[in-house]
């Protein structure tokens, strides 16, 4: 299918925000510790669907003012403290106002 006139200026603004996207991106890993949590005994009959990341402080204030979360003990010797949320609560409209709030405040 041969692009439209149309089609071609709404391109410039989806590459513009694409842009910024990928700014961000490379941001959070260009020159930083990153710390990746993965479990290879409780998944491996799973396959990896997605991968989400999230800065450490706005996951920690999500996470904070969700209403429902289970916590558990895990990892090495049950040494580390989580967290288990709902992903429909993670991705509700709340919490996403809550972040574009926090994020606006920096």
């Amino acid at each position: 299918m041969k692009p439209i006139k149309e089609d071609r200026k709404k391109f410039d603004i989806d590459l513009s925000y694409g842009s910024i996207r990928e700014d961000k991106i490379i941001d959070m890993f260009l020159n930083k510790k990153i710390e990746v949590k993965s479990e290879k005994n409780m998944w491996q009959d799973t396959n990896e669907y997605c991968t989400l990341v999230f800065k450490t402080e706005v996951l920690r204030s999500i996470v904070n003012d969700l209403d429902t979360f289970k916590s558990v003990s895990g990892g090495d010797n049950k040494a580390s403290k989580m967290f288990l949320i709902n992903l429909q609560k993670l991705f509700s409209s709340d919490v996403i106002k809550a972040f574009k709030e926090l994020d606006n405040e920096k």
